[in-house]
Parts: structure tokens; C-alpha cells; sequence
């Protein structure tokens, strides 16, 4: 079975939230309330300390979930070349690759410069008149 290669605080987060379920599982299975003289206040103490447990366990995926937000990585991977880019640059300083056009939707690759230019306004025929009715 291949590990899924995920960062550090991802990993961080799983092993909370696994710890806070087995700690509420192993809380809840371990109450032994049926042979207590007082039940109901001994049923009451175990969901207490469940709610604590829940409220710990909360309070560190929030802690847990910043981190994570907070280590987000800095740079992309340029789809052409494979070199690392920083975020916001447009285009790839390596191999020229333009991040816009994969934003837009057309993950083509740079073009050569041996494609004839796109058409601009003044190469353009004229549009055709209006018809009269």
C-alpha cells in the first residue's frame, strides 16, 4: 500500500482527529456504570468527560488547522518544464509557459514562433453594414 504523500501539518491533523476518536471511543466503552450504586450520576460523569475530550479535541483541530493554512506552499509547479514558480508570476521564467491561458481554461503549451500572429484590428475586414428594413 503506497502512502499518500500529503505535508506535514495535513498529516498533523489526521493523527489529531484519530487520537481525539480513539480517546472518546476507549471514554465511552470503558464507563462501567451498571454495577455503581449512583448510575445516573456515574453516566453523567462519563458524558462530561466525553464533552471535555470533545471540546480538547476542537480547540486542537483548530490550532492544528492554521498551522495548516499558515504552511501553505509558496510556489507551483510550471505543467511545461516541471521548475518551481512563485505564486502570482503569469508566466514561467524557464520555459515562458503562460499560467493565464491554463486559468482560462486552454492548458496549451507556449507557442513557437513559428505560428503566423493572431489577427489584430487593423488586419480585420471590416464589419458587414447594418441591413435597412
Amino acid at each position: 500500500m503506497k502512502i499518500p504523500k500529503f505535508r506535514k501539518a495535513t498529516w498533523a491533523l489526521i493523527i489529531w482527529c484519530a487520537i481525539i476518536l480513539i480517546w472518546v471511543i476507549a471514554g465511552s466503552a470503558s464507563s462501567n456504570c451498571e454495577q455503581q450504586d449512583y448510575q445516573g450520576a456515574c453516566e453523567a460523569g462519563t458524558g462530561i468527560g466525553i464533552l471535555l475530550i470533545l471540546i480538547v479535541g476542537f480547540f486542537g483541530f483548530v490550532f492544528f488547522s492554521l498551522i495548516w493554512l499558515m504552511s501553505r506552499p509558496k510556489n507551483r509547479v510550471c505543467p511545461q518544464c516541471g521548475s518551481e514558480v512563485k505564486k502570482g508570476f503569469t508566466a514561467c521564467p524557464s520555459c515562458g509557459f503562460d499560467f493565464a491561458q491554463l486559468a482560462a481554461g486552454s492548458a496549451a503549451p507556449a507557442t513557437t514562433d513559428d505560428a503566423p500572429p493572431p489577427p489584430t484590428t487593423d488586419d480585420a475586414p471590416p464589419p458587414p453594414p447594418p441591413a435597412t428594413a
